[in-house]
This record gives structure tokens, sequence and C-alpha cells, in this order.
């Protein structure tokens, strides 16, 4: 796996806090320097629009962007949605990049902070060679893709797989580490998350749902609002993704656990999935463990 800096990454995660609140200072003081009918703007082109679903679509469109916030995509076949992103981003976005000189600011006082965290979550995911092979065992992909995973240093709690061809992305942002209180890009939850983005990225090159399967699913079932709201037809794929990240992180032992304490933490992990609206968790890991795949 290669860690990489990705400045669109960072450019656009700022910008979307003006849909969704972030605290990083590394954003409000940025944000201060926006002319307020910039800002306006881009608010105004997403009220109403869940802003977690705008969120998860621009970084699927990351890839595809350079530095320049160019972007080179096949438009065609792109929801309506995927259009307004696009025009968004070259005539709004941009203007604003080049007019607060974003790149100045970057340089000032953002990159030298995301080297660091590119060079020690480099060092964490050397060390978890078997963790990779467990993943590459899991889902046996006919070409072996190319691993990227991108710090997002600015990020709170969003975490994307995205794909372009058999290049696979693992957008990650810090978490609250639980024996320091601060939000770290901290070695498990480094190796946990990069397993559960790359299984996105897997499950849609390998895995597609029948979409009226899952829509005839999803009325069965009691899913709590906030899931429906976040995953909406994607809650199997979901629930599979769930299932696979505990599954391989069993097998590599991430926690590195004794065998029945690794077991009954795992228990104890699929039992919170079921009480956080995801159902099918537990019975995809179940199969898992059977050897079956679905």
């Amino acid at each position: 796996m290669q860690v990489e800096e990705n400045l669109p990454t960072i450019y656009i995660s700022i910008m979307l806090s003006l849909i969704k609140r972030n605290s990083n200072h590394l954003v409000q003081n940025y944000i201060e320097q926006i002319p307020h009918h910039y800002k306006a703007q881009f608010i105004e082109q997403y009220e109403n629009i869940n802003p977690l679903q705008v969120i998860y679509q621009y970084m699927t469109l990351i890839p595809y962007i350079d530095n320049k916030l160019n972007i080179s995509i096949n438009t065609d076949k792109l929801s309506p949605l995927y259009q307004k992103h696009i025009d968004v981003l070259q005539n709004t976005l941009k203007l604003i990049y080049i007019e607060t000189d974003f790149l100045q600011y970057y340089e000032q006082n953002i990159k030298k902070q995301e080297k660091e965290v590119i060079n020690n979550v480099q060092v964490i995911l050397d060390k978890n060679e078997k963790t990779y092979k467990e993943l590459l065992n899991f889902w046996k992909p006919q070409n072996k893709p190319q691993l990227v995973v991108i710090p997002n240093i600015i990020a709170e709690g969003d975490c994307f797989g995205v794909n372009k061809n058999n290049k696979y992305y693992a957008i990650i942002s810090p978490k609250i580490n639980p024996e320091t209180d601060k939000r770290e890009f901290y070695p498990l939850h480094v190796t946990r998350i990069c397993i559960h983005e790359f299984s996105h990225c897997f499950f849609k090159n390998n895995m597609p749902l029948n979409q009226r399967e899952i829509e005839k699913e999803l009325i069965k079932l009691k899913i709590s609002t906030r899931v429906k709201e976040v995953y909406g037809d994607a809650y199997f794929e979901e629930c599979y993704v769930r299932a696979a990240t505990l599954y391989i992180s069993e097998k590599s032992n991430i926690y590195n656990l004794k065998a029945n304490e690794l077991k009954r933490k795992i228990e104890i992990k699929l039992n919170n999935e079921i009480k956080n609206g995801f159902v099918h968790t537990k019975v995809y890991y179940n199969n898992f463990v059977k050897g079956r795949t679905i």
C-alpha cells in the first residue's frame, strides 16, 4: 500500500465544511478568507440535498481531479447531481481556489503536518503485511489492484473507498484515540479503516447486487433513520463490507489478542452492528466463517 498526499481532497473537504460543519482550525482559518458572496453561492447550490451524499459523491470524483482542479472524466453517463458537482467545481470552487491563493495557504499551513502524517501512516501499513495478504486472500481479485491511501488530515470522521479502473483509493480521516482522547491516525484505526475502505473498492468491482432485490429487502427491514439516510440502497454493501472488515481483522488479528479474547471481541462488535441497524452484518460474517461469500 502506498500513502500519498492529495491536494484536491484537502481543498474540496475544506469547502464542503460550508454544508457540513468542521471545527478543525485549519478549515476555519481558510473559510474566513473566502468572500461572503462565494460562500453563499456554494451553499445555495446544495440546499435541501443531504450533505453526506454530496461529500461522498465529491470524493468519488477525486481520482479524476488534478492539482489545478481540472477534471478528466467521461460525463455522458453521469447523473444530473454529478453534473452539478462538476459545474460547481469548474465555475465556483476553481475561482475561489485561485482568488484566495489556496495553494499558498496549503503550503504554509497544511503541507508540513500532512507530510508527517503520511510518513507515520506509511510506517503503520508497512508493518501490516499480514493484513494486506488477508485482504487479498479474502477478495481474490483477478488483477491485483494498486492500493493508495490518502490521509485527509482536515476531515472529521469521513472516510471513503473509491476506484479508478484498477487503482483503489482509501481516503481516510483521523479518529478519537481512546488512549489519548485526541483525534489521530493511530495504528489500529489506520489498519481497520484501510481494510474497510479498500473492501468497498473490491466490492464495487466484484460483487454488484441486484437492485430489485435490494429494494425488496429494504422494505422488510426496520432500518434506523440514520442508516437509511446515509446508506440508502447501498445498505447491503455496507453490511457486507462491515462483515468482511471484521472477518479480515480477525484472520490477521489486528487487535493482537489471544484466540479466546479475539473471538469475544468480534462477537461484541457483531452484536453492536445489529444494535446500530446493520442487521445483515452478522449474517454475512457467519457465511464467511462457513466458507461462503454471499
